[in-house]
């Protein structure tokens, strides 16, 4: 609701420029409106009317010429309804500046995938963060995984491979991949396999695990998961100015 809001501040900022001179045109028309009505209306003799009144009705009442007087008037009411315009404009840019780049940018948050590799798919490419192929079509978007992508369900090791590799591609489109580490993620980095299933462990295996090691290994400190894990996975993270949100979440 924030990033929306601020859009259309950052959006009515663009108005200013029309209505100033809209409203230029409208103080004109009821300039010459005025005039019309004052000629057809002549409630008494000239010199009985106000002094701006005898320049307007009979011009040559007046000392000085009716045409340079009505550039001038023309002149301070275009200056007035700029003014009126673009007086709130210096507050809307600078809101607009601190939260640069949020009109356009989403942030999603998905958690608890559990080992469910087909719904992960559904899910990436619903929000239009993947492709078809596996690939980063999110632009500028954030994505923030809340962990527990494995155990209970049995293709864990397939998240782990998209969203490692959606983490590497986001930045080349503005984007950014936040994962975060779950209980699961610990238990397992601890050695608690007890919500694990096999056809789990086996999909997290690759050709350079040794034999017989299994989820122990690849979930360890020499493991390429348990590597990964370490380098780019996160216990907190605090959402502010730098991904476009100007109150940090």
């Amino acid at each position: 609701r924030a990033l929306r809001c601020q859009g259309r501040k950052v959006r009515r900022t663009k108005l200013h420029v029309p209505c100033a001179v809209l409203l230029a045109v409208i103080a004109t028309q009821f300039h010459q409106s005025q005039r019309r009505f004052i000629s057809w209306h002549r409630p008494c003799p000239a010199h009985q009317l106000p002094f701006r009144w005898q320049k307007e009705v009979w011009p040559e009442a007046a000392q000085t010429g009716s045409a340079f007087d009505s550039v001038k008037r023309f002149v301070a009411a275009a200056a007035t309804a700029l003014l009126v315009a673009l007086a709130p404009l210096p507050l809307l840019t600078g809101r607009a500046a601190a939260a640069e780049g949020t009109a356009a940018r989403r942030i999603f948050s998905v958690g608890d995938l559990h080992g469910d590799f087909t719904h992960t798919k559904q899910i990436l490419t619903a929000l239009g963060l993947m492709g078809e192929g596996g690939e980063w079509t999110g632009g500028n978007s954030i994505l923030v995984q809340t962990g527990d992508i494995t155990d209970r369900g049995d293709q864990s090791g397939p998240i782990f491979r998209t969203l490692f590799q959606l983490q590497d591609q986001a930045p080349k489109s503005g984007g950014q991949v936040i994962l975060l580490l779950g209980n699961h993620e610990l238990m397992n980095l601890q050695g608690d396999f007890r919500y694990a299933t096999r056809s789990d462990s086996a999909s997290l295996l690759t050709d350079d695990t040794p034999a017989g090691s299994g989820r122990a290994f690849v979930f360890s400190q020499e493991g390429w998961l348990g590597k990964a894990i370490r380098d780019r996975m996160q216990a907190m993270v605090l959402i502010g100015p730098q991904q476009g949100v100007s109150r940090p979440v």
